[in-house]
């Protein structure tokens, strides 16, 4: 994935990378309902422009999942936990050094998704859904290094996300002998009711007792979510994906690329 953050409220602009991985596994106790267990990988690195610094996230989730296939209607469920071990730093010319840290956070994410399948015939249908998504980050107490009474002393701190899309996602299938053809496509508003603009709180190691509070940059309360996906599936359970996703706003905008690969057995 690749996104752009732009500059807001005394806050740096940055262009960011995300590379992961996820698996998972599962079974269908019943024709309609599929239970399984999943986790994965991510770094995330943010880079900020006019040499204001860098971060690096790794992230590591697991959690179960739950899918409901009552045609027309469908719901998939998720909840995992995460752990995150954060790198920063940050230039400062002005001290002739460059101050750095290490951060632990931890997190507890929820999904939920639900949609009405109606089809039209001719391997046509259409899809309203809507999605939520609740991001409770957690994160300790922790210090910079390396640029003395200017390193910077954070203390724990909790942020909390909810959000909420609602859409509509086309498809259509071809029939191509023992394989089927997807392409699918979607668009969608999405909203957030948490804080837009999360406060970061600090004090500089050479007066602790001095704390500040400073925006922590401004996000979009709204934006909109587009995308589209090809999909191959085979007779056998095989099936290979790839899928293009967007949200864009007016101060942030994500782009990503995903390829997947499935065997059902």
């Amino acid at each position: 994935g690749r996104g752009q953050g732009a500059a807001s409220g005394g806050a740096p602009g940055y262009g960011s990378d995300l590379t992961g991985v996820m698996g998972g596994a599962g079974g269908r106790p019943a024709p309609w309902l599929r239970l399984g267990l999943t986790g994965g990988y991510a770094w995330s690195r943010a880079d900020f422009y006019g040499g204001k610094g860098k971060s690096d996230d790794h992230v590591w989730r697991l959690g179960p999942y739950l899918s409901l296939d009552a045609f027309p209607w469908t719901l998939d469920a998720l909840v995992t936990y995460g752990a995150h071990q954060a790198y920063a730093e940050r230039p400062l010319p002005f001290w002739g050094a460059t101050a750095s840290g290490n951060t632990t956070m931890r997190e507890l994410l929820g999904y939920l998704r639900a949609g009405r399948v109606q089809e039209f015939g001719g391997g046509f249908a259409v899809e309203p859904f809507v999605e939520g998504q609740y991001l409770l980050l957690a994160r300790d107490a922790a210090g910079e290094s390396g640029a003395g009474a200017a390193n910077l002393l954070y203390p724990a701190a909790t942020d909390v996300s909810l959000t909420s899309v609602l859409g509509l996602r086309l498809e259509k299938t071809f029939e191509l002998g023992r394989l089927r053809l997807r392409p699918e496509a979607w668009g969608g508003w999405r909203h957030e009711f948490g804080a837009a603009a999360p406060a970061v709180r600090a004090a500089f190691e050479g007066a602790p007792g001095r704390a500040f509070s400073t925006d922590g940059g401004q996000a979009d309360r709204d934006q909109g979510r587009f995308g589209a996906a090809l999909h191959l599936v085979g007779r056998g359970g095989q099936a290979l994906s790839a899928r293009f996703d967007a949200t864009a706003g007016a101060a942030r905008s994500d782009l990503s690329l995903s390829l997947g690969a499935r065997l059902t057995f």
